[in-house]
């Protein structure tokens, strides 16, 4: 068969799909190299495309493109601390770049703490607990034979 190396992996042709994919997969197994009709590209594209090698080959070429054009987080606070900044901006995009800024860095998290002591609602729980366990085994002994009273001592 076409393509294949002598050990695993991804075939030549599978590698240059992944390289040739921008959305369509049809076009992108033609370019590979691989021949067919386009049903049959569209089969192989198929294919191809639930391979998770591909899948992650193609993943990857797509970040590695975007990531000159994304923020990170850094960039996007060097931006609001330029603004901020800078005197020839508007009070309003000064003060927005400064809010923003302080967002980023947590400044405005609403913080609560909490202090319950569960240890007397436990105790608490436990004594309710104590007394509906006696009130069942008091109203148990009205149903007791007298000698069975006096066997468990309830006289």
């Amino acid at each position: 068969m076409a393509g294949k190396l002598g050990r695993k992996g991804l075939t030549i042709l599978q590698k240059k799909f992944a390289e040739a994919y921008e959305g369509n997969g049809v076009e992108a197994a033609r370019k590979a190299g691989y021949r067919g009709s386009d049903k049959v590209l569209a089969i192989t594209a198929n294919k191809n495309l639930k391979n998770p090698e591909i899948v992650k080959l193609i993943r990857g070429r797509e970040e590695r493109q975007l990531r000159p054009y994304i923020m990170t987080r850094l960039d996007r606070q060097r931006f609001w601390t330029k603004v901020a900044l800078d005197k020839e901006q508007s009070m309003a995009d000064r003060l927005r770049a400064v809010s923003d800024l302080a967002k980023s860095e947590g400044d405005f998290l609403t913080r609560i703490e909490v202090s319950d002591d569960l240890s007397d609602r436990m105790k608490e729980a436990e004594r309710r607990l104590e007394q509906e366990e006696v009130a069942i085994s008091s109203s148990d002994n009205l149903y007791l034979t007298n000698e069975e009273r006096e066997e468990e001592g309830a006289w």
